[in-house]
């Protein structure tokens, strides 16, 4: 099965995979950064800190894409984890924020494959449909997911089409699962999809192999490194 049609059900029965691509982005926004990248880190942090804004609101809030390239990119990650009958989805997960914070900060170097990506997609979308990506039909969107996917979308050379999907999938799944002082996962959507709580200080050896859901209150990072 596609990734782009990954459902609610499938990431609820692969909870424990997901909540490694929590980790994941988390430990990448943290740490384990590239030279070329490390000089971004305390800008990235000052800007995970900030309440996050609505980046569909005039382009409020953006660190590096202009506001027509958010809104790509906002279509782009809410057709990949779409809003369905299990909850919302990446939209509503504020995906958009984490990856617009992200290649402002340590992932700088995916700048320029984000905007030739851009580009070129809008280019295939007119080229098949006549419309940028934005105005196409949720079945249209799809389709071009699956093109770009199977690399049969036309006028990508760096990145390929399966490349720049590979990556803007990538970074859709850390934004969705990641620690919410990054950007991504407001009000906990995909911890709560999976189950996950967050940081908590101690989990009992129960709790550690325990195969329900967790009673406990969603805490993130920030909680426990706000001054007293």
């Amino acid at each position: 099965m596609r990734r782009h049609r990954l459902t609610r059900r499938q990431f609820l029965k692969t909870a424990a995979a997901s909540t490694a691509v929590a980790g994941a982005g988390a430990a990448t926004l943290l740490g384990a950064q590239t030279p070329a990248s490390a000089d971004h880190s305390h800008a990235a942090h000052r800007a995970a800190a900030r309440p996050v804004v609505d980046h569909t609101q005039e382009g409020v809030g953006l660190q590096f894409f202009g506001r027509r390239q958010a809104a790509t990119v906002q279509a782009l990650a809410a057709r990949i984890i779409p809003t369905d009958e299990l909850g919302p989805g990446a939209r509503e997960a504020g995906v958009i924020h984490y990856i617009d914070q992200a290649l402002a900060g340590p992932y700088a170097r995916d700048q320029i494959t984000y905007l030739r990506g851009l580009a070129a997609l809008d280019a295939y979308c007119r080229e098949q449909f006549g419309a940028d990506f934005v105005s196409l039909a949720p079945d249209q969107q799809d389709q071009v997911l699956a093109d770009l996917e199977a690399g049969r979308a036309t006028g990508f050379t760096v990145p390929s089409a399966q490349e720049f999907f590979t990556l803007v999938w990538r970074h859709t799944m850390e934004g969705f699962f990641c620690d919410p002082m990054y950007g991504g996962n407001q009000d906990f959507i995909g911890w709560k999809l999976v189950g996950f709580p967050g940081p908590v200080g101690f989990y009992t050896p129960e709790e550690m192999v325990a195969d329900r859901v967790l009673d406990k209150p969603f805490t993130s990072m920030r909680d426990w490194t706000r001054p007293l």
